[in-house]
């Protein structure tokens, strides 16, 4: 690959980004701590921050998204997957637990229907039914 074509690609790839308004507030929020970071740290190089205090950040882009999979969904997901993968996948779609929380349970967290998530921003209780019906108890 050439350098134009880097550089082409490195634009399409920009613009596709910040088309996604989220995205476009994480980098700027990011941009922003470095610049004023560089304006506390070296007041010589960076003397003041007005270039970019004047710039607006996205309105209403932080609610989190609240679409679920539907089962004809989860099931091609699945069927994508290596059968390794396939499980643990199973594992998050059934209970609703992340990726490093599924990984944090060791056997003694098993038992009676239930799962003890302990590695978790809440300690947890999920009970599982016979027909994967999951109800959570935080504590």
């Amino acid at each position: 690959m050439g350098e134009g074509e880097l550089r082409d690609s490195g634009s399409r790839l920009t613009a596709q980004l910040f088309a996604i308004p989220s995205t476009a507030e994480r980098v700027r929020r990011t941009f922003f701590a470095a610049l004023n970071y560089a304006h506390r740290t070296n007041p010589d190089k960076v003397p003041s921050d007005l270039a970019w205090r004047s710039v607006y950040s996205f309105r209403n882009i932080d609610r989190p998204r609240t679409r679920f999979l539907s089962v004809s969904e989860a099931k091609r997901l699945l069927n994508t997957m290596p059968q390794d993968f396939r499980q643990l996948a199973r594992g998050a779609l059934y209970t609703g637990l992340r990726l490093g929380e599924l990984l944090a349970l060791t056997v003694s967290d098993f038992g009676d229907g239930q799962i003890h998530v302990r590695h978790s921003t809440l300690s947890c209780l999920c009970y599982v039914t016979d027909h994967y019906i999951v109800t959570w108890l935080c504590v």
